[in-house]
């Protein structure tokens, strides 16, 4: 396939939807852009990135950053792998650099793919799971100057790492 018709089965994705999308064609990829809200803000900020290659890389960003340093970013980082540990398809990523949350999903296009397919794909990226959403929203959102410390009983310490509490 070409660049071209991997193009063209995403955008038919999302016309099944009626989806109002921007396409971007640059040199070796085509780049897709669409942004979802919820009471009138932004929920994700979703990109599909198809390579001449056929890899799909689909995104949805969350609208907000979260801090790298203190409490918040450890938190946050046990919380996704917990979220992450029984998924199959889209996980969720957070960058301790600049504080993006991203549930993300990178695939090989086939000819045999439908555009049915890629928008079951893309759903599984963009519809992220309500709890979830919220906890990290909340979490991130939180007024946390970084000087609250681990409890007592989060501590793993070496010596009582294989104690049980009774």
């Amino acid at each position: 396939m070409t660049l071209e018709e991997y193009g063209n089965l995403v955008e038919k994705a999302f016309e099944i939807q009626n989806w109002g999308y921007s396409r971007d064609d640059v040199e070796d990829k085509i780049i897709f852009a669409i942004n979802f809200g919820e009471n009138g803000e932004y929920h994700t900020k979703c990109r599909v990135l198809v390579y001449s290659s056929g890899i799909c890389d689909m995104e949805a960003s969350f609208p907000f950053k979260c801090p790298e340093e203190g409490i918040i970013g450890i938190k946050l980082s046990y919380y996704i792998a917990s979220c992450n540990f029984s998924k199959r398809y889209a996980t969720i990523r957070y960058d301790f650099e600049d504080g993006e949350i991203v549930n993300s999903y990178s695939f090989d296009i086939l000819p045999s793919m439908t555009p049915e397919f890629i928008l079951d794909k893309f759903n599984q990226v963009n519809n992220i799971d309500e709890d979830e959403y919220k906890y990290i929203k909340d979490l991130c959102m939180s007024k946390n100057d970084g000087e609250d410390q681990i409890s007592e009983k989060d501590d793993l310490s070496k010596e009582d790492k294989f104690k049980i509490d009774l």
